[in-house]
């Protein structure tokens, strides 16, 4: 985020000076105009989106020595202090420019939200909090077969075709972290996820799951370990459906200032429930163990793509029920101005059962599945027509979504698609 913001400013601040974003600059072009205020600007900017943020600093060290006065320019020093981990020059940067008579209010509101983070930042006990509601319409919910017709013991019957359905959905999550003092950074925290799901029409799809996180984070060099304890509950049509317990280790490693690695490995036992709308669901009891490797690259200051395959293998007490999943995602996400985004992903899957359920077919189910989603990020502030400052209206987000699911089976049964549309407000706190 602090990144993100440093080339916000640096636009920002571009603008100011009336800079352009021509061709490139030498470092011979600063030494034959050491006093050109503009090219030195310029180049700072490029020297941060080269991901040289220590050099960018002593440029803008060079340009305030010139021009103590340029109060934008101190703003987006003081943040590139921020980014290289020098916190203490980078309260006295801000304190400083704080103190300026007829300082200009957006500079004296970034800088006092920047102060803040920053305070926040040192403290070692955190809170983070995030509620997000909204609808969501589905074509499919109920995923039924895109034939008319489905297996029981091999033959055929008709059946409806699919039904279209609405619903209000929510999700809040609750985090905390203690650091634990160390100045590697290590800490202890902990995190409780609520989701809920209320359809209009199909009640048996209604979901209200929890679940609890509670790990910590060790910090060895550009490696990061954080090790957690997983416990999930899950109600569905108003009936306990699902208990698993289980656990999960996941390391991520910076390679550079523009690729990460990781890799992740989890077990859980699931222990499911039988209800009115799956008298069967207890059949799906069983251990789950998951592997997943990954790596996220900056493309850009503004662009990352993220590319991650993962499989899963699922033990149950019918044969039917236990699969191995191999799945192959990618994903790609552009920052805007003011805080806008678009994601978009794409994910293939292909999910290999252990055994026939011969109550619908004495094949052993194979699915091909196709998973696109894109997701449009819309900072609350940045949709208002005119400049208006006020706590409630930071980090408040509008996204809105659009999805496509395709199961490829080789049992009609299973062959099915839905496309889904969300529109939903979140809103985020920290303390």
């Amino acid at each position: 985020m602090v990144l993100a913001s440093v080339v916000c400013l640096a636009v920002g601040a571009g603008d100011l000076l009336a800079q352009t974003q021509s061709d490139r600059i030498r470092y011979l072009d600063i030494l034959k105009n050491p006093d050109d205020i503009s090219l030195n600007f310029r180049y700072a900017r490029q020297q941060v989106g080269d991901g040289d943020v220590k050099g960018a600093a002593a440029t803008l060290e060079r340009i305030l020595l010139l021009e103590p006065d340029l109060h934008r320019v101190r703003l987006f020093y003081a943040v590139v202090l921020i980014r290289l981990d020098s916190l203490e020059e980078a309260e006295i940067e801000l304190t400083s420019l704080l103190a300026v008579t007829g300082l200009d209010d957006a500079t004296r509101a970034e800088a006092e939200g920047f102060l803040e983070d920053l305070k926040q930042s040192q403290d070692r006990f955190k809170i983070d909090l995030l509620a997000t509601a909204g609808i969501q319409a589905d074509t499919n919910p109920l995923a039924n077969p895109s034939s008319s017709s489905l297996l029981v013991t091999d033959l055929e019957v008709d059946i409806p075709g699919s039904e279209d359905d609405t619903a209000f959905v929510a999700f809040g999550r609750a985090a905390v972290e203690y650091d634990l003092g160390y100045q590697a950074g290590h800490t202890l925290d902990g995190s409780a996820t609520f989701a809920m799901v209320d359809q209009s029409q199909a009640d048996r799809l209604d979901l209200v799951a929890t679940t609890l996180d509670l790990g910590g984070k060790y910090v060895l060099g550009d490696v990061t370990v954080r090790p957690s304890f997983l416990v999930t509950d899950a109600n569905l049509a108003d009936q306990q459906y699902l208990l698993a317990l289980g656990g999960a280790v996941r390391a991520d490693w910076r390679v550079d200032g523009d690729l990460n690695l990781h890799a992740r490995v989890s077990a859980a036992d699931e222990d499911f429930d039988s209800i009115s709308v799956s008298r069967a669901a207890n059949l799906q009891s069983g251990e789950q163990f998951r592997a997943e490797i990954g790596a996220r690259y900056r493309l850009s200051q503004s662009m990352q793509a993220r590319l991650t395959l993962q499989t899963v293998d699922k033990n149950a007490e019918a044969s039917f029920n236990a699969y191995r999943l191999h799945k192959v995602s990618a994903n790609h996400t552009w920052i805007f101005d003011q805080g806008r985004f678009l994601s978009s992903s794409l994910g293939l899957g292909l999910r290999l059962f252990d055994g026939p359920d011969v109550f619908v077919s004495s094949r052993t189910r194979r699915d091909e599945t196709l998973n696109a989603k894109i997701l449009l990020g819309l900072p609350v502030q940045s949709l208002i027509p005119f400049d208006v400052e006020h706590k409630t209206l930071d980090n408040l987000l509008v996204l809105v979504s659009a999805e496509y699911y395709r199961a490829l089976s080789n049992i009609q049964n299973f062959t099915y698609s839905n496309a889904r549309a969300q529109a939903l407000v979140s809103k985020r706190w920290r303390f």
